[in-house]
């Protein structure tokens, strides 16, 4: 059985311990650590890989993996020696998984708070040895049910959401890939392949689809020049803005508009 010496639980706050500055320093785990974060903010690095904190964002990493965090963060962790017979189970957990169920993520949160509160007792032994295990294989077990089918989903989930959430309310502006990438805090190329193995289409055919459908509008509603809408709808000229109106709908803006204004309309 685990005592409180090997098998270690808390909550770390950075904003608290102020250790470090704005990042930790790049370390190599030795134990197997899972925490679960409170807020949204920071980002944990692990093999390179970059994950957006979140609140409910469950990281379960292993001996070996190398990572680093981009502060602030605050999460509660438990850390477990690697040679112990749990090892096993604790190596099935997925890497990262963001946990989204309101009342999944409450349950535990109060899993953790227990296992922690039962660490700072001074309970007689063995009886508290066995209430702390008890604790930990709960929270084991909820952290596998939790995960139960999960894999690297989850993460490419968030990360294209992350990518939406940026492109739509940057797509009329400079909106390039590297700077996508950037609030999601991955590479270019990672971005790219994921975007495009998830949804069918890239990044860029998201921007050039929006902006066509904006320019549409701002053509109905009769109060701008071509060149005008042009440069509000993200181009960077008005003879690219025709060039790609024309590839995406197969005619150009100015034909567009007056197909659109001399329609019968039958509504009327």
């Amino acid at each position: 059985m685990l005592n409180k010496e090997k098998l270690r639980c808390g909550i770390y706050d950075s904003l608290v311990s102020q250790k470090y500055k704005g990042v930790t320093p790049l370390r190599t785990v030795t134990r197997y650590e899972i925490e679960l974060y409170h807020t949204d903010s920071g980002v944990s690095y692990v093999d390179g890989q970059a994950f957006p904190v979140k609140r409910g964002m469950l990281l379960c990493t292993r001996p070996g993996q190398r990572r680093h965090s981009q502060l602030p963060i605050r999460s509660s962790y438990v850390w477990v020696p690697a040679e112990e017979s749990d090892a096993a189970i604790l190596a099935q957990l997925p890497l990262c998984t963001y946990i989204e169920d309101p009342e999944a993520l409450e349950a535990l949160f109060r899993s953790f708070a227990r296992l922690h509160r039962c660490a700072l007792t001074t309970a007689p032994e063995p009886e508290g040895t066995v209430e702390y295990n008890l604790h930990f294989l709960a929270l084991l077990q909820l952290c596998l049910q939790l995960t139960r089918g999960s894999n690297h989903r989850p993460v490419r989930n968030r990360l294209i959401r992350e990518a939406y959430r940026y492109m739509d309310a940057h797509y009329c502006e400079s909106c390039t890939l590297g700077q996508i990438a950037e609030s999601a805090h991955v590479s270019a190329n990672h971005l790219h392949t994921v975007f495009l193995e998830s949804e069918g289409f890239t990044p860029y055919d998201y921007i050039t689809k929006k902006r066509i459908e904006k320019a549409k509008t701002l053509i109905l509603m009769e109060e701008l020049s071509m060149a005008q809408i042009a440069l509000e709808t993200g181009f960077c000229s008005q003879s690219h803005f025709t060039a790609v109106f024309k590839k995406q709908t197969g005619i150009t803006p100015v034909r567009y508009k007056k197909q659109l204004f001399t329609q019968p309309d039958f509504h009327r």
